[in-house]
């Protein structure tokens, strides 16, 4: 089993697919910062038994990004 990370974007829909929660965790930062000048970024992660997903924004802009986790078979 295998799993990918699905980054998406609040304006562009999905915005990159990635093997590594490290470059999906860049990717999501760097999309919700790209029109800010001040780099302040909240993120919170949501798990339970049926899901896993991590939440990124910023106070400085509405622009928002979400990774997921999809386990392959």
């Amino acid at each position: 089993m295998k799993k990918v990370y699905i980054v998406t974007g609040s304006e562009d829909g999905i915005i990159g697919v990635f093997s590594s929660k490290s470059k999906a965790r860049q990717r999501a930062t760097n999309y919700v910062l790209s029109d800010c000048s001040i780099h302040s970024l909240d993120s919170f992660v949501v798990s339970d038994v049926y899901k896993w997903y991590e939440h990124f924004s910023s106070n400085k802009t509405m622009v928002t990004a979400e990774i997921l986790i999809e386990e392959l078979l």
